[in-house]
């Protein structure tokens, strides 16, 4: 398998004008230069560095062949020794995630595709000829995974260019690589495809793949938005409410966003709600008082029906070629269907710019939530491809604020997803969630529905990138009982999520996110759930080092937190880094899941809270079963004497330890600012010398190792 990605063969090139596809037969193995002279002109492949490229030059742009698409095809010889593909959505909303390789491609019923095509790939493949809508697909990258757990990855580097979809045909071993270029004038130098391959171990291969593509370095983060409880009946006095509890009881977030329902229609960014009117600027101020920065949603690039700009300002909407406004999807909670705006239009260009002028610069906000940004490129405007439009539109925002100059963050939603690369500080990696595990649109097999366990599986499958390119955004959590305030009737519901399912839901955010925020009214929390909410801080980052998927919605997943000048070793009186273990387990599916634990020698403190061994140390484990929805964290006990062996005072025990220091028969630890204010901490003893500390401490004794049992308390 050491050679796989030199055994790849280029079997054809089809040229795709509307309705009429012109071939270009290859039959050539990858190479490191092959030219063929073409009636097109020279085609050109490369294969330097694990990237291959294909590109024509002196393209002779004949009036029947400017290209809409272009489809290479290539085999892949050793495709029976893998096990699953990576289907990787277009949108961030997409559901992302591994389907057994052999497998049909799950298609939107035709019963609603009409009403929310929009929101995917669906107004791009249908302009494919003979595009076979059963085979996998993907976008942008993908990947085959074999039963050693490594994998065969392509990934597209010229994403702002032309979108790519990634079809595989198992049965005839063929990867069909399609390029977007829908609408595209050609020149004489035709680029088509930069693609990197690679071959290895999982976070290997990912990490060469992370140093490809462009990517906005940035602090991980955590807040509040207003959506998940208020939706768009948000209230002012509410809002300052919540600001003041979180400021009062200094609690750390980052951020607190504003929702939608601020202004009176979406699109009309400036007309605001009576109640919000002339006070934009008291709501940040209120909130920068406690060192929290305020974040505002805007979706700047569409416009709902019943909006002044759609009702007055028709030459704005970005229209077809037959000059009909294009509908960038439907939203009960607007008035239905939902517009495109045409970024070329200089009279919308100085009217977004004026709006994000305010909103960051009179206003005050400093983290911009950019929405529904994939109806800028719905429709392809002359010589632009989708993937050209999107880089625009992008760029308009960018240079509205003055992007990288200043203090404002921008978070993309609803963006695809390759556009994310470059382009804003943090991104949606999955869904919308719900106060419920999943919505009854996965019937219709539709991929960009809001629901909680394609979130949590989509955040997952696309949590390498996090903390390289961008931090990764998963949606909210909900520790709360209520289910929301929408309605009066909904206030006397129950949340349909069950405890162990917001366990899971917080622990999937917290591991493989990094901005992390609720919509619970906190205030209104238990004690009990307060406190737990607590010891999520302070936000840690964690290095990954084995992901493994047991199938298709389980995962085991190995982690570490690194720890800066930790350990101080009393005999010379250094500090030490140190190195905090964990493994993960989750279920994501509707059946329960035996996981094999390979080295069960090993010592764990159980570290998910409200299970009946939370708190407790498990050895000699060989497998472990995992209802569905359910998931369990373990820290790895280290077996050298004086270990930190446990604590209560964060979600990841030790985290919230800032130092620990060993003098002869005593410890001093200290803990992290942000962190709870007591945390039970537990050391192991070396069994020569547990009866010195016996006599001073209190102690617990499992499979004859000792522990201290220690109560710190935050100075």
């Amino acid at each position: 398998m050491n050679d796989i990605k030199e055994n790849l063969w280029i079997d054809k090139l089809i040229l795709q004008k509307k309705n009429k596809n012109f071939l270009i037969p290859v039959e050539k193995k990858i190479s490191k230069q092959l030219v063929l002279r073409t009636e097109y002109g020279n085609l050109n492949f490369e294969y330097i560095d694990n990237i291959f490229s294909v590109y024509f030059t002196d393209f002779i742009n004949k009036d029947d062949i400017l290209i809409d698409f272009v489809t290479i095809e290539i085999t892949i010889p050793s495709i029976e020794n893998f096990v699953t593909y990576l289907h990787q959505g277009y949108n961030n909303w997409t559901q992302t995630h591994e389907v057994l390789i052999n497998k049909k491609q799950l298609n939107v019923s035709s019963f609603i595709r009409w009403l929310l095509a929009p929101f995917g790939e669906y107004t791009i493949i249908k302009y494919i000829k003979n595009f076979n809508k059963h085979l996998l697909r993907s976008h942008f990258y993908t990947y085959l995974r074999d039963s050693n757990n490594h994998i065969l990855a392509f990934c597209s580097l010229n994403e702002k260019e032309s979108y790519t979809i990634f079809q595989l045909d198992y049965k005839n071993s063929k990867l069909r690589i399609i390029k977007d270029f829908q609408s595209y004038m050609i020149g004489s130098r035709f680029n088509i495809v930069k693609l990197y391959i690679d071959y290895g171990d999982y976070y290997d291969v990912f990490n060469h793949i992370s140093e490809q593509l462009d990517s906005i370095q940035d602090n991980f983060v955590t807040g509040y938005t207003s959506w998940y409880y208020h939706y768009n009946k948000i209230h002012y006095d509410e809002l300052i409410k919540r600001i003041e509890f979180y400021g009062t009881n200094k609690i750390p977030i980052d951020y607190f966003q504003i929702d939608d329902g601020y202004q009176k229609r979406v699109g009309d960014w400036l007309h605001l709600k009576e109640e919000f009117q002339n006070r934009m600027k008291q709501l940040t101020e209120r909130i920068k008082k406690y060192n929290i920065k305020p974040g505002l949603w805007i979706a700047p690039f569409i416009c709902e029906k019943k909006s002044y700009l759609y009702q007055y300002h028709q030459e704005w909407l970005l229209r077809d070629h037959k000059g009909r406004p294009v509908i960038a999807g439907f939203n009960p909670l607007w008035s239905g269907k939902f517009y495109s705006l045409n970024i070329y239009n200089p009279d919308f260009r100085e009217y977004i710019k004026n709006v994000l002028k305010i909103i960051t610069e009179e206003w005050g906000f400093e983290l911009l939530k950019l929405d529904f940004l994939y109806a800028s490129c719905i429709y392809p405007a002359k010589r632009k491809t989708r993937a050209q439009q999107m880089q625009d539109a992008l760029e308009l925002i960018h240079g509205s604020i003055q992007w990288k100059k200043s203090s404002v963050k921008l978070l993309g939603c609803g963006i695809p997803f390759s556009h994310a690369f470059g382009n804003v500080n943090f991104t949606r990696v999955g869904s919308d969630v719900e106060e419920k595990w999943e919505n009854y649109l996965k019937n219709f097999n539709f991929l960009e529905r809001v629901s909680t366990f394609s979130s949590m599986n989509s955040t997952i499958y696309r949590h390498f990138f996090n903390g390289k390119n961008f931090i990764n955004d998963p949606d909210v959590f909900y520790l709360r009982d209520k289910f929301r305030s929408l309605t009066a009737k909904d206030l006397l519901k129950k949340i349909e999520l069950t405890e162990d399912e917001k366990l899971t839901l917080l622990y999937v955010n917290l591991i493989f996110g990094g901005l992390v925020f609720t919509s619970d009214p906190i205030e209104e929390y238990s004690k009990e759930t307060l406190i737990l909410y607590k010891k999520t801080f302070p936000f840690i980052k964690k290095t990954f080092k084995k992901f493994i998927p047991v199938n298709e919605y389980a995962f085991e997943v190995h982690f570490s937190i690194k720890k800066e000048k930790f350990y101080k070793d009393y005999k010379n009186n250094t500090f030490f880094d140190y190195e905090i273990d964990y493994v993960f387990f989750t279920n994501l599916s509707n059946q329960k899941v035996e996981f094999s634990i390979s080295n069960n020698n090993e010592y764990y403190f159980v570290a998910f809270p409200f299970q009946k061994n939370w708190g407790k140390f498990l050895v000699n484990i060989k497998n472990l079963i995992l209802p569905p929805h359910q998931s369990l964290l373990l820290l790895k006990v280290k077996s050298t004497p004086f270990t930190l062996a446990g604590s209560n005072g964060h979600i990841f025990p030790l985290a919230e330890i800032k130092t620990y220091i060993r003098k002869k028969q005593n410890f001093v630890l200290d803990l992290e600012d942000q962190s709870y204010e007591s945390s039970n901490i537990y050391i192991l003893l070396p069994e020569k010398e547990n009866e010195k500390y016996i006599k001073n401490f209190k102690t617990i004794e499992l499979n004859n190792k000792v522990y201290i049992e220690l109560n710190i308390i935050k100075s």
